[in-house]
């Protein structure tokens, strides 16, 4: 039914396995894998903490006012968990590891 779908719409290349993936492995038949992407949770913490560490560090040793990006981003870490909007996970989103081709879905 979907390699039908896929013909009618012009593709030329098209297989159909009969019992899908699982018997295509099966066979020994080579299959490409995608490797996930870390978790979109988890890269929002590695780069919060990292952006904390470096304003930390510039505040430190170049000037006094880096510490206010630290605060900044202590104070949107605490507005994330309040309203559950999160700037920054929508912009990792966009992100090219986190894309998922249509055809690997």
């Amino acid at each position: 039914m979907a390699a039908e779908r896929l013909l009618s719409l012009g593709m030329v290349n098209i297989v159909d396995v009969q019992g899908g993936m699982a018997a295509w492995e099966h066979a020994g038949l080579p299959v490409e894998k995608q490797e996930a992407a870390m978790p979109l949770e988890r890269q929002v913490r590695i780069v919060a903490g990292a952006l904390v560490f470096g304003f930390s560090l510039l505040g430190f040793f170049v000037n006094f006012t880096f510490f206010y990006g630290s605060a900044l981003i202590g104070f949107m870490l605490a507005f994330t968990g309040i309203l559950g909007l999160c700037p920054m996970m929508s912009l990792l989103k966009l992100m090219p590891w986190n894309r998922v081709s249509i055809l690997t879905k």
